[in-house]
């Protein structure tokens, strides 16, 4: 027969208990918000004919995708072999990212993607070092890469605006635009008269509706990516 005493204490394990596991599912939805503060960052280089370009990302990668080739690459970008008759880009570094993953079933409640390309316009003779000029070619190839039935087939929303931004002295040209519910954020910059380096990144919702702040951590991930940036 339990006590008064043995009762009490009982209760008070219980409750202790709860409080535990309630503790233990509080960190465990916030994994990815935990890594993502203490990560460390990797450091990749291309040599793209005259330029060098370097930049830093986390490596506290997504498990649900592969992980970025860590072999650095060196390109001749006016060799017409490194390009396919169809396609005037070339992909030189892809990376995922999640965030708030549930320890117990593995969902996220968002990804944060970036795609390094190298791109060649489908314009020519154009000064793309002048900045009118150079939004406007890429206001082209965007048409050109995704017609009116394009965007139809597959809920693109064109971007509003084209815009310069100087970062970390560098000067980009920076535009949004949806993709099915899916919201990429762009960054181009030159590299010659025909070929510029493009940054696309794609913010992926999982949450459902749900209110978190996924979003901001990506979005701060991504600032310190393009920070980081370093042509020369």
């Amino acid at each position: 027969m339990k006590t008064k005493h043995s009762v009490l204490w009982d209760s008070r394990k219980s409750r202790y208990s709860l409080f535990s596991i309630a503790i233990f599912l509080f960190a465990a939805t916030n994994i990815g918000y935990s890594m993502a503060v203490t990560n460390k960052y990797k450091t990749y280089d291309f040599k793209l004919s005259s330029k060098i370009v370097s930049f830093s990302e986390p490596d506290n990668y997504s498990k649900d995708f592969s992980k970025p080739n860590t072999k650095n690459q060196t390109l001749n970008i006016f060799d017409p072999d490194v390009y396919t008759d169809s396609e005037y880009s070339l992909v030189l570094h892809k990376a995922y990212w999640d965030y708030g993953r549930s320890f117990f079933i593995g969902k996220v409640n968002g990804t944060l993607s970036m795609t390094v390309a190298l791109v060649r316009t489908y314009e020519t003779q154009l000064n793309l070092e002048n900045g009118e000029q150079f939004k406007n070619a890429l206001q082209l190839d965007f048409e050109h890469d995704y017609d009116k039935q394009t965007q139809e087939d597959y809920g693109i929303t064109p971007p509003e605006e084209y815009t310069s931004q100087t970062i970390s002295t560098s000067k980009w040209v920076h535009y949004k635009y949806d993709s099915n519910g899916e919201i990429r954020s762009v960054y181009s910059i030159p590299l010659s008269e025909q070929h510029y380096l493009q940054i696309i990144f794609s913010f992926i919702d999982n949450s459902t509706g749900k209110a978190n702040d996924w979003e901001q951590q990506a979005t701060s991930t991504m600032n310190q990516i393009m920070s980081s940036f370093q042509i020369k």
